[in-house]
Order: structure tokens, then sequence, then C-alpha cells
């Protein structure tokens, strides 16, 4: 009876076992290390879609025209197109919104946006045109979406500027923001959506001083100015990224420097990494994923957000001097880093160096902590400025550089290298 209640069982167990190894097999993604060489490209940024895969922008050097590449997240091409009809626009972005990619880009003084099919890259509409001619120079930096409407931010002269396109590609407004009635050199760098409302990182002249500012509109209403803030480190040098992690704020400089805020703005720490440029950031689990350079080479490192050290840091020199990196986000069990002569995409194991690639080696990161002081930001001065819209069409073409592996892991004899996990059945019962 006890050996025919054991055999039941067994019959039982069998294919359930099989399917928790099928589930195991579909839920884990796989990873493929390697790096790709793609050329000509800078002006290069990436993003990771809802689906998980990744969308390379660029500038296609040898034609003067703009281009997305959609790659799986194992490095598989999906489509790769570059838009005539849009020479020489530089783009500085580009956006999920919904089943479409919006790509924006910048000629002279002038804002392009297009919106391409993201399953295959395909204009939808004409690229729209916002000219301000009033801008001398027209600096565009960073954008994001609500999935409806785009915030862009830049500088308009030398003011700070913020911009709000709405679903069919025209300006709603644009508005700049004088930090100080001395100043010639304010600029919005960064952006976030805090609720409903934008917090906006940036720099500022005041009375020739450059520091840090942190403002917050509603862009419901983008004259009402929530908070105006600014900071002065020391050695100031240009903020590239503003993120959040565990109630505090976190922003990342180009001389190296990570500055840490509280949940009330107020500063917490400051570090600075010799000989680093942090120009990027992003949430890897419980780290700070930065990117940038340690000369002549890109950098990414992972860092402790509660005591802004290190927990690891690889820098990487594929073929060109200097290269910097530009894009980085956790893509299935480890990391997808993008860094640019040209560009160069590796998608990384679980740490970020891509296993056996020659061109990856520790980085040593040293910190020192900085002083940091704030104070409130006198009421700014902010001024309208509305573009001229036009459109004009584009055409997706196939792209005309080279994709090209130039390194794969080959997992070892026997399995592992980010092959799917076996989970065993369960133990037979006591009897």
């Amino acid at each position: 009876m006890i050996k025919k209640l054991l055999l039941l069982i067994l019959v039982l167990l069998v294919p359930l076992s099989i399917m928790i190894v099928s589930q195991a097999r579909q839920l884990r993604p796989k990873a493929t290390p390697m790096v790709l060489s793609i050329t000509p490209l800078p002006e290069n940024g990436a993003f990771k879609d809802s689906s998980g895969n990744v969308v390379i922008w660029g500038y296609n050097s040898s034609t003067n025209f703009p281009a997305l590449i959609k790659m799986d997240p194992s490095g598989n091409v999906l489509w790769a197109k570059e838009y005539a009809g849009l020479s020489s626009v530089i783009p500085i972005k580009a956006l999920e919104q919904g089943s479409n990619i919006l790509l924006i880009g910048q000629a002279g003084t002038s804002l392009y946006m297009l919106r391409v099919s993201s399953s295959n890259g395909s204009p939808v509409g004409n690229a729209s045109i916002a000219t301000f001619s009033t801008c001398s120079p027209l600096l565009l930096y960073s954008a994001i979406t609500d999935g409806t409407n785009a915030y862009i931010a830049g500088q308009c002269g030398g003011d700070s500027l913020l911009i709000k396109v709405n679903s069919v590609l025209t300006v709603d407004w644009a508005y700049t923001y004088n930090l100080n009635s001395s100043s010639s050199a304010d600029s919005f760098r960064d952006l976030m959506f805090e609720g409903s409302n934008l917090l906006i990182v940036g720099h500022g002249d005041f009375s020739g001083n450059l520091d840090l500012t942190l403002v917050k509109v509603d862009p419901a209403n983008p004259l009402s100015i929530l908070l105006a803030n600014r900071y002065n480190i020391g050695s100031f040098d240009i903020p590239y990224a503003l993120t959040q992690a565990g109630g505090n704020y976190y922003i990342t400089l180009g001389n190296g420097g990570i500055l840490k805020l509280d949940s009330s703005y107020n500063p917490v720490s400051a570090y600075n990494y010799t000989g680093a440029s942090f120009t990027g950031m992003t949430l890897s689990g419980s780290s700070l994923l930065v990117w940038g350079s340690i000369s002549p080479s890109a950098l990414f490192a992972l860092i402790d957000p509660a005591t802004l050290s290190p927990v690891s840091a690889y820098v990487y020199q594929a073929s060109q001097n200097p290269e910097y990196a530009t894009s980085a986000f956790p893509l299935g069990t480890g990391h997808f880093l993008l860094w640019q002569g040209s560009a160069y995409a590796g998608f990384a194991d679980s740490g970020l160096l891509v296993s056996g690639f020659s061109g990856a080696s520790p980085a040593n990161l040293t910190a020192a902590s900085q002083t940091v002081s704030s104070s409130s930001i006198p009421p700014l001065n902010v001024g309208s400025n509305a573009p001229t819209m036009s459109s004009t069409p584009a055409t997706a073409n196939n792209y005309t550089g080279t994709i090209t592996t130039i390194y794969t892991y080959t997992p070892p004899s026997g399995g592992g290298g980010g092959g799917p996990v076996i989970i065993p059945p369960p133990p037979p019962p006591e009897t």
C-alpha cells in the first residue's frame, strides 16, 4: 500500500517539477554578456522600454541624420532607422509614449520633435519644429514625459528654459527663468516628476559665484514657483542628473561630485571622486548606478546611497581615445551600458564588468567629503518665450552605419553563465 502511494505521488510530482522548471526558463531573462560597436553614432543615449527592449538614439555623422536603433534584451537588432528630412538635427532624448517613441532633437535655435512607431521605427505624422529665434544660444539638455506631454529643460541665452510639448507636438508654453538679476549663465540641466510637479536641477550665476540650483514648479501653472534653492559646493561644476531614492535626492556633477539632499531638500553630504566625471545616474537595486568618464576611458560605478562610497566601478576602453559613458540601466540579470567614441553597447552580466572583455578593468575611485551650504533664491524673473511653429516630412531609411559584435561571452562547458535556474522538485513526503 505504501509503495502504491509513493508511486502515485511520484507520478504527480514529475509533471509538477517539469512545470516549475519550464516556468523558471520563461521567467528568468537570459543574460548574454556582449559588446557591440555601432558606427558612426556620436551624441547618443538609450532607454529601456516597458517591454524590456533597448532603444538607442544617436546622430549618424556620415549622413547627418538622427537615428534610432531598437534591440531586444539579448542585443539582437529589431530595427535600425535614420530619418531623412531632419538633416543636422542632433538628438538629445528619446522617450516612450504608449506604442510610439518621441524623438527630441535640436538644430540651431529650433527644437525638432518626431513621433515614430515603436514596432518598426516608421514616422507617425510629420516632424514638428519649434523655432526660438530670440534664444542665443538655444541649448536643450534633458526631457521627460508623463505619457502624453513632454517637458524639456535647457537654456535660452543666459536664462534657464522650460518647455511643455503637448500630444500633437506643439508647444503649449515655454518660459525662461532668470535665477538672479545679475545672472548670465542660468541653465536647467535635468528634471524629474515629484508627484504632479516638476523638480529641476540646474545652475545659476550669483554675483560671480556659480552654484547649483533646484527649482520646483507646477506644470499646470509654470509661473508658480514652489521651490527655489541654491547650493554652493566649493569648486563648482555642472550638474548632470537628478534622481530620488529612499526619500532622498541625489545630484551628479561633471567634476565627479555627488550631492545628497534629504526629503526637505537640505544637504546631507557631498563627495568628490578624484579624476572622475559623472554625467548620468539611475537606480540599480539598492545602489546608485552612475556613469561618466575617467580620462581616457568610460566609467560605470555602483554607489552606496547611504554613504556615497563606491560598491564597484569599472572603466571601458574599446578602441577610441577618449571614451565616455552616455547611458546605463539594469537589464535582465545584469546591466546595459552605452559608451562612446562613436558608440559601444555592452550587455553586461550581473556586475558591471562584461566577463572576459579585455576592454574593461576595475577603476580605483577615491572620494573626499565636500562642504555644502544652501540658501533660497530671491523671487525669480519669469518670462514667456513663445516659439514659431512649423512642420516637415521625415522618412525612415535603414540605418547606413554598421552594427557589429566585437565580444560575445561564451559560457563554460557544462552550462552556467546566464542559463535558466533549475528549481528541483520538492522532496518526497516522509512515510
